[in-house]
């Protein structure tokens, strides 16, 4: 994980570093490793606006993740629902259980 610094051009670009995120991978997920994930938008069950400023936005996939096993990885790819990127099992099959 390398870091980006930026030339201090202005103030505000003084202090800035980020995070090189070139080496994860830039395609969509594993549709078999995904599961909707259910929003609100801020209404009850009555379809009243109950809490303000939420809704809208795309929707997100949850990721689901397998902790229990030891694959080996072929790629990491980031996650929107998360603040950490996962690494991509290579041929792992995943039964979803029963809802």
């Amino acid at each position: 994980m390398a870091l980006i610094k930026y030339k201090p051009r202005t103030p505000g670009t003084r202090a800035v570093v980020k995070v090189d995120r070139s080496h994860l991978f830039k395609g969509g997920p594993r549709l078999d490793l995904t599961a909707h994930q259910s929003k609100t938008g801020g209404r009850n069950h009555f379809g009243r606006i109950t809490t303000r400023h939420h809704g809208g936005g795309t929707r997100q996939k949850y990721r689901l993740i397998d902790f229990k096993r030891a694959w080996s990885t072929t790629r990491t790819a980031p996650v929107t629902s998360r603040s950490s990127s996962i690494p991509t099992a290579s041929g792992a099959t995943f039964s979803r259980p029963r809802a």
